[in-house]
């Protein structure tokens, strides 16, 4: 549900010569798409354009009926996709099988499920054609690399369900199809599905946890990457080439298995895990940090060289900012990464690289995920002043030299 207000020249001139007595009503605008449980604990998957700008979003279980009202958790829209979450005690939750990023093979039957033309669950079958077909001009908005094409009929209301294998498995995520020909849809890979919940789906992004491991998500089992200086991992000792094999004494297969079994520990817990190193498995203890530590504070202030403070609902409103999220700079140090790129007091960081940013801990993921690039794309709002008064706020986007 989406609530429009719709402008007319009379109501234009009720509101100026009436006004603050004479106000409209929101008119509720519906639309449907489809979507897939990844998580016992209620967390879905669907696509970004499903869901973007909704006020509401409900889920209906397609096997059961039930419904239950679902909080937009994240979006990434350079990827079209988005992670919700539903209260498992309103609705019955049945996680999805993924299948493995290599496990796609050209002509295989495959089936797309989802809610075409609100009709409710449906299935259609087709065969997977094509591993990476590129977005087409009139949909030039979305990005991803490497669609899988399918004849599977994708219409309408699929967006968001899944593309499944035969065995059940999770190929891909429906994401559109092409309006000039028949049987020609197309899906996001299993891997950039796995790409994208490496940012959403994480201590991070969601609990606010700090871990401090970047890590393949195409591996099985996770291949740790690079580990964050300071961080819990770092401290735990697990090192770049290091395989997690369990977590808590339970195996996990993937990035995706790793993440849901951390989400399980609380700030402060010590987590026990196996790693493989240097091809000896050993044991490894970290203590997850949480959003206040100092650890995490002093990393993501030196890396940026600035004070920052997250925009909760009070700094909102006591600042006129239409949402509660980023953070907002305090103050800036001499030489740092803010000062060389003009960052300034009361600018509010809300993305990097197009990622909303939620908590600390996820901040500095971000900030840990491009510390061998170049440079960086930061969506800032700024305020633009009358006097001291902030008369409004503006955006804009800097592409921010590293080094």
């Amino acid at each position: 549900e989406k609530l429009v207000f719709r402008e007319s020249p009379y109501e234009t001139l009720y509101r100026e010569f009436f006004d603050p007595y004479y106000r409209t009503q929101p008119e509720p605008v519906y639309s449907v798409g489809s979507g897939m449980f990844i998580d016992e604990t209620g967390y879905l998957l669907s696509n970004g354009h499903v869901v973007r700008e909704a006020d509401r979003v409900w889920v209906k279980n397609a096997a059961t009926g039930e419904e239950a009202e679902a909080k937009l958790i994240f979006e990434m829209p350079g990827v079209d996709l988005a992670l919700l979450k539903a209260d498992p005690a309103e609705i019955t939750v049945t996680p999805i099988s993924f299948a493995s990023p290599d496990d796609l093979l050209m002509g295989e039957d495959v089936l797309a499920l989802g809610n075409p033309y609100r009709l409710g669950g449906s299935v259609s079958k087709g065969i997977l054609s094509s591993k990476n077909r590129r977005a087409f001009p009139s949909n030039n908005w979305l990005e991803p690399a490497d669609w899988l094409q399918t004849d599977a009929a994708i219409n309408p209301g699929n967006s968001g369900g899944p593309l499944i294998n035969l065995d059940g498995d999770m190929i891909g995520v429906n994401v559109a199809m092409h309006g000039e020909a028949q049987n020609i849809g197309f899906a996001i890979p299993i891997l950039r599905v796995f790409e994208a919940l490496s940012l959403m789906f994480t201590p991070e992004a969601i609990a606010g946890n700090w871990f401090g491991v970047i890590a393949d998500p195409a591996s099985e089992p996770p291949l740790v990457v690079s580990v964050a200086k300071d961080s819990p991992a770092a401290a735990g000792g697990l090192r770049s080439g290091d395989e997690i094999l369990s977590v808590g004494g339970v195996a996990v297969k993937n990035l995706f298995d790793l993440n849901r079994r951390l989400l399980r520990a609380k700030a402060g817990d010590r987590v026990n895990l196996a790693v493989r190193s240097n091809g000896r498995v050993e044991n490894r203890r970290v203590r997850l940090l949480g959003p206040d530590s100092k650890p995490l504070a002093n990393y993501v202030q030196s890396w940026l060289g600035a004070n920052i403070v997250p925009v909760d609902e009070e700094l909102a409103t006591r600042y006129g900012l239409s949402r509660a999220r980023g953070f907002m700079v305090v103050s800036v140090s001499p030489n740092g990464f803010a000062a060389r790129n003009r960052l300034q007091e009361r600018m509010v960081l809300e993305t990097v690289n197009r990622v909303e940013l939620s908590t600390a801990a996820h901040l500095a993921q971000q900030l840990h995920l491009v510390e061998d690039a170049q440079s960086v794309e930061i969506e800032i709002k700024f305020p633009r002043l009358v006097g001291r008064r902030i008369a409004q706020w503006d955006a804009a986007t800097i592409d921010a030299r590293l080094r």
